[in-house]
């Protein structure tokens, strides 16, 4: 949830006045696959360059999306909500330029590195 308050308050209806907010948004429907893309690069305003933000990213070998959907908000049960990571792709180098490659699990449960034509 994100919580509005201070300079980002809301105009609230009921009491024509700004109020101190918390909101969120749920997934009404959710893909077979789901892709997530971390934007990694961003421009510096001091410099006016794009720059490669390089700090570490977690995430579960397994996730559950039940809770950020609609049906699920309320702590219910939802199926088909329950994803397996099966790929990563990673960026080598800087935001001017690098290489991509990147990992993806087999059925077997083992990892293989994908790097142009090395596998």
């Amino acid at each position: 949830p994100e919580t509005m308050a201070g300079d980002n308050r809301v105009d609230c209806d009921g009491c024509k006045r700004k109020a101190d907010t918390t909101y969120q948004t749920y997934f009404t429907q959710l893909p077979t696959v789901l892709a997530f893309h971390f934007a990694r690069m961003t421009f510096d305003m001091e410099t006016f360059e794009n720059v490669k933000l390089n700090h570490s990213v977690s995430f579960p070998l397994e996730l559950d999306m039940a809770p950020y959907t609609e049906a699920g908000k309320d702590g219910d049960a939802v199926t088909g909500c329950r994803y397996k990571l099966c790929g990563v792709q990673i960026h080598s180098g800087g935001a001017g330029g690098g290489h991509y490659y990147s990992y993806a699990n087999t059925e077997g449960e083992k990892w293989l590195e994908f790097n142009d034509a090395s596998v």
